[in-house]
């Protein structure tokens, strides 16, 4: 008596047993994946209108990933960009910030430098930041970039209303 293979036995209806195996596969698949997401972090950046508790826009992240906020400082009417990253720990760095400005800055942590005219580069901060909060402009309005990608605030947050960035685990 000669012994197939499971998948060359033929049962009484003439098919065979591959049917059998490939459920299996895509079972075994379908539980490897539960475990991984499971285990594995999984961070969200999330951008949420507090003033109508909206979210305006969400995203999933990993460590290295970049968000920049470009905006024009309300008091002096210059420009200003933000700079956070991602970190290891799934948490919002602080890294860098850039301004135009006649005076000499306002944060002290990292390291200033000149890059132009009047316009001022603090980088190497590294601040951990549970959520960065600012009044979306009634006149000039925010650029949200998200590894290089502009997302549009337009229509989702008005002047005045309160707009928040965080990460959620």
């Amino acid at each position: 008596m000669r012994i197939f293979p499971l998948w060359l036995r033929r049962k009484g209806n003439g098919r065979g047993a591959l049917p059998l195996i490939a459920s299996v596969a895509i079972g075994a698949v379908i539980i490897v994946g539960g475990i991984w997401a499971f285990w594995e972090d999984h961070c969200v950046l999330v951008v949420e209108n507090l003033t109508r508790n909206t979210v305006i826009f969400s995203k999933a992240v990993s460590s290295g990933d970049n968000v920049w906020v470009v905006f024009i400082n309300s008091v002096e009417g210059l420009p200003v960009a933000d700079h956070f990253v991602v970190d290891e720990h799934c948490e919002l760095l602080f890294q860098e910030t850039i301004y135009m400005a006649p005076y000499g800055g306002y944060i002290e942590k990292g390291k200033k430098e000149v890059i132009a005219p009047m316009t001022v580069r603090i980088h190497s901060i590294r601040e951990k930041v549970k959520n960065s909060t600012f009044f979306f402009g009634y006149k000039f309005r925010q650029m949200l970039f998200i590894n290089g990608h502009f997302i549009d605030l337009k229509g989702k947050a008005t002047g005045g209303d309160l707009v928040s960035i965080y990460i959620k685990k």
